[in-house]
């Protein structure tokens, strides 16, 4: 996990996870430990992508 400062705010962010069902995990579980405004978002490389993108391209990556 990594603290950054954005916009006056501190964010905390997960990186390098590979499948939508493994951020998702990852989501309910900050979630359930008071994390209540967590959420996804995807990068391929350094340019942020849709979450239905991401999931395509996680499945095309698996063949």
């Amino acid at each position: 996990m990594e603290l950054i400062w954005e916009d006056e705010l501190h964010k905390y962010q997960i990186r390098n996870i590979r499948s939508f069902q493994e951020a998702d995990k990852i989501r309910l579980e900050m979630v359930s430990k008071g994390f209540s405004g967590a959420f996804i978002l995807a990068y391929k490389g350094t340019e942020r992508i849709s979450i239905q993108e991401a999931v395509q391209y996680s499945a095309n990556a698996g063949r």
